[in-house]
Formats: structure tokens, sequence, C-alpha cells
């Protein structure tokens, strides 16, 4: 099972740099991927709705006695998850009756259940496309700041833009249209 400092080293690799072996090093190495990592993974994670990212969430209602959140447009405010990149569906809503406000959901709706994109799924829990797309970008990311080689840096984002394509692909394919019935059906 890969680690965050696994697919790090991965991506230096490319870059063709010193590995680590954790983020407190007193390397350029760690501390650039320190910096890096996790932003990275967001980013990637908010380009497409990946199967394994997925999680379902009963929103808490918020108490907006004062209505300086709803400005009594909306009867109700409920708090987000923390971990959410993205909202993929509410399932009591049909449409957009719904406002997403830093780390709120304003709506009329009573009650709230989300299907959402969370960033953080644990590492054995990415795909193996994913991964690989990962370290591209990381690699991409990287690059610039360890080597300064900014031909590097832009020939390893094609790959990582390539590498992203097919990995989407293969998630959708293998969540099955049945499954999706299912998810819109809750």
């Amino acid at each position: 099972m890969l680690t965050k400092i696994d697919i790090c080293n991965i991506a230096l690799g490319l870059i063709g740099t010193s590995f680590i072996k954790s983020f407190d090093e007193k390397s350029k190495e760690a501390l650039v991927c320190k910096q890096y990592y996790d932003n990275c993974k967001d980013k990637l994670l908010s380009r497409y709705d990946w199967s394994f990212a997925r999680k379902i969430a009963k929103l808490a209602k918020v108490v907006d006695d004062d209505k300086s959140l709803s400005q009594n447009i909306f009867k109700n405010i409920f708090q987000l998850p923390t971990d959410m990149i993205s909202i993929i569906k509410v399932f009591e809503s049909n449409s957009y009756d719904f406002v997403v406000s830093v780390d709120k959901l304003l709506t009329n709706l009573d009650s709230v259940t989300i299907l959402y994109t969370s960033n953080g799924v644990n590492v054995h829990l990415y795909t193996p496309l994913f991964i690989d797309s990962l370290t591209s970008t990381l690699a991409s990311d990287l690059a610039v700041t360890i080597t300064d080689n900014y031909q590097l840096s832009a020939n390893l984002k094609i790959l990582a833009e390539e590498k992203l394509k097919v990995a989407s692909v293969v998630d959708a394919n293998s969540f099955s249209s049945n499954s999706r019935d299912n998810i819109s059906n809750l």
C-alpha cells in the first residue's frame, strides 16, 4: 500500500531528484512536497467526481438568529462537511434551490443530505490510475521549484493531463449506470 511519501517519491523520481523519508526532513524536496501535496491532491479531486472519494452526509442545521447568513431569503442554513471539495447531489432537491456560501448551504429545504467529494479519503482508497495522475501532476508542480526546469514542468503537465483523462474515463466506466440510477433514486 502506498503512502503520501511514496506518492511524493514517485513524483520526485519523475523529475530526477532525491527521494525523501518524511515530510519533516531538512531537505528542499521534503519541504516542497509537504507544501504542495495536499493542494495538488485537492486540485485533482476537484476536477472530477471520483468514485473512491464520494461520501454521503446528513447536514446539521445552523442557527441564524440575526439572519446575517440567510438574509431572509432562505429558511434554513446547514453546515457543510469540513472535508468537502464539492457537492455532487442534494438528495432532497431536483433543482438548484440552494446556495453554497463558504462552509454553509442555504436553502428552503427542511433537511439536507448530500453526496459530495471528500478530500479526507485515505490514500489506500486511491485507484492506481488516480495515483498515476496525482504523481504526474505533483511532479509537474514540483519541477520548477526543485529543478528550475520550466520545460520539464511543461512536459510533465502534458503527461499529467493525459493520465487524468485516462483515469477519469476508467473511473466513470467502472461506476456502472445501474449504480448511478441507485444513487439518483436515494
